[in-house]
């Protein structure tokens, strides 16, 4: 599979609050502490502006909420799988409203996952945690193999 794009570093003030896109966890009532965070991305789709992390990372990035809304809704077109069954119904009624190719299409779908993906690991690293975006299990299994990685620094834990 192609290489992830790099999580560039930035600073800023931790605590991350929860939301509905990186729920937070409550380890305090068991007496753990939270060393870092796995989370598989999946169901880009799914993710509402009003939930997600990465608002602010988007809007840096000079993107709007419309612009947001596409590029949720594009992330469907990302392939399922390296190997093809058939040709996907929405992907190909896409590919034709935007004048690409199928191919085309499904890679703008995978862009778009990895534009949700960063803006995600962006927020953590900006939250002071050490973030990676690795790929979990090969592509054949499942064209959503991506896992954002997330520790403390020299793998403190938070109280």
């Amino acid at each position: 599979p192609p290489p992830l794009p790099p999580v560039f570093p930035a600073s800023f003030p931790a605590p991350f609050p929860a939301s509905a896109d990186i729920p937070a966890v409550d380890c305090t009532a068991s007496g753990s502490r939270l060393a870092g965070v796995f989370a598989v991305t999946c169901c880009h789709h799914l993710c509402s502006w009003e939930t997600f992390v990465g608002r602010d990372i988007f809007s840096s990035w000079g993107l709007s909420r419309r612009d947001f809304e596409r590029v949720r809704s594009w992330s469907r077109m990302a392939p399922k799988r390296v190997v093809r069954e058939s040709p996907r119904r929405n992907v190909a009624k896409t590919a034709a409203r935007l004048r690409i190719s199928y191919d085309e299409c499904e890679a703008l779908g995978q862009r778009c996952r990895r534009l949700i993906d960063t803006a995600r690991a962006l927020y953590l690293r900006r939250a002071g945690l050490e973030v990676k975006l690795v790929h979990h299990v090969p592509v054949a299994a499942t064209g959503d193999n991506c896992m954002l990685k997330a520790v403390l620094p020299h793998h403190q834990a938070l109280p």
